[in-house]
């Protein structure tokens, strides 16, 4: 999750910069790449919560997936206007850069102990 967070919140400060279209489409690989990191890694903990609640954590982490799909861009639609492309990339950048370290500290799962069979 933090090297999904950080990918993703480098690939923004990038994307910020301007380069020529050519190296913004690596740009986008690699931010693709990063948040499928963090998003796949958030999945997967989600999946994991409960034996009993499975299917509403999960339908919770789409709903809160799709419900980002659809303030995104009204969100960063409002920065553009009022901050400029490169300051709302940047907040961007600071925001899922702190999603991957919190999740990264909070989804954490306890030691197990196995036992060797004898």
């Amino acid at each position: 999750m933090i090297a999904g967070g950080t990918l993703a919140a480098g690939e923004l400060v990038l994307i910020a910069m301007h380069f020529p279209w050519t190296w913004q489409v690596a740009i986008f690989v690699m931010f693709g790449f990063g948040f499928y990191l963090l998003h796949g890694s958030i999945q997967v903990h989600v999946t994991d919560l409960s034996q009993t609640a499975r299917g509403a954590a999960a339908a919770l982490h789409s709903s809160s997936f799709y419900m980002g799909q659809a303030l995104g861009p009204v969100l960063y639609g409002y920065g553009f206007a009022q901050a400029g492309a490169e300051a709302s990339l940047f907040v961007g950048a600071a925001v899922v850069m702190t999603v991957g370290l919190i999740c990264s500290r909070l989804l954490r799962h306890p030691a197990r102990y196995h036992p060797r069979p004898r």
